[in-house]
């Protein structure tokens, strides 16, 4: 960390690796989840929602550093081993109501204000092309997260339904915030 709480290259890096394996990772995870989910509206929120992930994924990885004699994608990988196993339960969900309450209500929201934290540190100086991949993120997440919420609310049917999906999204919750950040 820097001046006014601003990121140092190295921590700049390190955010953007972070996000590039995330976003990856989802990318992956929403993708396999499209064959398995039965539900056609959700299949089809999923491979829109994987595709994002992948493009942040593209946009992260063109904000690694370059630098003689060092690898950009060193830089890339789970912030923790917390978010790494956060996600990893995330990924084993297998009812369409705990994958949608897992992403949607804790692990997009976190990462919308891990990117937000980030915007209002950053230097419209020396990070405008990191503060246009935050704003295209941003939009996306939001515009994902909403999206996701309203098919949540059309599964929730009865009592077993929310009890279903509140203790998936304790479960990661829990293990995102015992991770200490999403991002670093």
């Amino acid at each position: 960390m820097g001046e006014e709480g601003r990121l140092d290259l190295h921590g700049t890096a390190r955010r953007a690796g972070a996000a590039r394996w995330l976003d990856a990772r989802l990318f992956e995870i929403l993708g396999g989840w499209v064959a398995t989910v039965p539900e056609p509206e959700v299949k089809i929120a999923l491979a829109t929602q994987a595709s994002h992930h992948g493009w942040h994924a593209a946009l992260w990885g063109e904000r690694l550093p370059t630098l003689h004699d060092v690898d950009a994608e060193r830089w890339v990988g789970p912030a923790s081993a917390g978010v790494e196993q956060a996600v990893e339960v995330l990924a084993g969900a297998t009812g369409t109501i705990e994958r949608l309450a897992g992403v949607h209500r804790a692990l997009l929201p976190r990462l919308a204000a891990a990117h937000a934290s980030h915007l209002e540190t950053a230097s419209p100086v020396s990070d405008g092309p990191t503060i246009r991949t935050l704003r295209l993120v941003l939009r996306d997440e939001a515009d994902d997260q909403q999206a996701g919420e309203r098919l949540l609310q059309r599964l929730l049917r009865t009592r077993a339904d929310v009890e279903r999906a509140v203790a998936h999204q304790a479960s990661v919750e829990c293990l995102l915030v015992d991770a200490g950040g999403l991002l670093g």
